[in-house]
């Protein structure tokens, strides 16, 4: 049998994770899934803020041809707004996480 271990939390926290665990043992969620859940049930502190294309290559230290690759794979999610291309943080976040070994 497991070890429980039990954090003390506030009650918003508490419900959370009890919604989370309640979603991902009826419906067996993925990381993706759980991701997405999560997201919708934390309420944002503050704007996403969003980066261009070589913003976004800045910082993940690769080149925008490498990047935009990536892009077209649909390795890293992002955004278009008047022919422009974005990516939040939460984007870069995750393509660093997939790309971790």
């Amino acid at each position: 049998m497991p070890k429980r271990v039990y954090i003390e939390t506030d009650k918003q926290t508490s419900y959370l994770a009890d919604v989370l665990l309640a979603k991902m043992n009826d419906q067996g969620l993925d990381l993706k899934q759980l991701l997405e859940l999560v997201r919708m049930l934390t309420p944002s502190q503050e704007p996403e803020q969003f980066y261009s294309i070589e913003e976004t290559s800045k910082i993940l230290k690769m080149p925008v041809r490498t990047l935009y690759n990536a892009r077209i794979n649909g390795d890293i999610h992002w955004r278009e707004y008047k022919g422009n291309v974005w990516f939040s943080k939460q984007d870069i976040e995750e393509f660093q996480l997939k790309c971790r070994r």
